[in-house]
């Protein structure tokens, strides 16, 4: 186990608020859950596959808690295919630059005569919310003076960097639902998360075409009614608990089956 700086100015500084009206310049619309009246020619449609270049701006995580929750109740959570696969994240790479979610309709306009619109649609909002629901905690985890961000929010090997006094460690951030999966209790992996970050590096490994052997910082997601991925937009609790991890933070020091090393952490986000 490895010790981490005091987060002294953690929690007054990440504590979201309820949004107050937005400028009309705002990237975060507060008329959510109303789409607004919108054609291929409000929203500029894609036009090429290229993933857009970004570097990491400061998000307003009480605002972008508002939208996320709209955006998940405005829809049925579900991936339309079975894995992700290199066409449609190449159909869909847009949405790491769209923050408005009543867009995503007309952003897919030059797709609407394919045979699989609606699939390819669902794929490109579930993607969306992934997206921006981990840029949201990682701008939470940003807060912490031990904590220092990758500038470039797409890069695929590290997400954030955390000085532990005496090492500093890159890790990648994964959010994820409590996997159907893995026959273990919450209890347990509380207690004790090694078996399910074990679970969870040997299940991407086998399912994953991103597969890569970083430390890795496990956000996992549990809801009492079963609808994990509803937390995906509860930054005010998924705080509590990232604070809570910081203030005692637990690491493992991991060898995988192919004699790989570690670190690895995981933070359980009960509702």
């Amino acid at each position: 186990m490895l010790n981490v700086l005091p987060p002294s100015t953690f929690e007054s500084e990440v504590r979201p608020q309820a949004p107050k009206s937005a400028p009309e310049t705002s990237d975060w619309t507060t008329s959510l859950t109303v789409a607004p009246n919108f054609s291929a020619a409000t929203v500029t449609p894609v036009s090429h596959f290229e993933p857009p270049t970004l570097t990491r701006e400061p998000l307003d995580v009480g605002r972008l808690q508002q939208c996320l929750r709209a955006a998940l109740y405005d829809f049925t959570y579900d991936w339309p295919t079975s894995s992700q696969t290199r066409e449609l994240d190449a159909l869909t790479n847009w949405v790491y630059a769209e923050r408005r979610w009543w867009a995503i309709e007309a952003r897919m306009v030059p797709w609407s005569d394919l045979p699989k619109y609606r699939s390819l649609l669902q794929y490109a909002r579930v993607r969306w919310i992934n997206f921006w629901s981990a840029q949201g905690v990682e701008a939470l985890l940003g807060t912490h003076p031990a904590v220092t961000l990758n500038p470039d929010p797409r890069d695929p090997d590290w997400d954030f960097l955390m000085d532990f006094g005496d090492t500093e460690l890159a890790f990648d951030h994964k959010t994820t639902c409590w996997p159907k999966g893995w026959d273990g209790r919450v209890e347990d992996a509380i207690r004790d998360p090694e078996p399910l970050i074990r679970w969870l590096y040997a299940n991407q490994r086998t399912t994953s075409r991103r597969y890569k052997v970083n430390n890795r910082f496990f956000v996992v997601l549990v809801a009492r009614d079963g609808l994990h991925w509803m937390l995906k937009s509860e930054m005010s609790t998924i705080r509590l608990y990232l604070r809570a991890w910081l203030q005692e933070p637990r690491t493992h020091l991991l060898q995988l089956p192919d004699g790989e090393w570690v670190y690895a952490a995981a933070v359980i986000v009960r509702d």
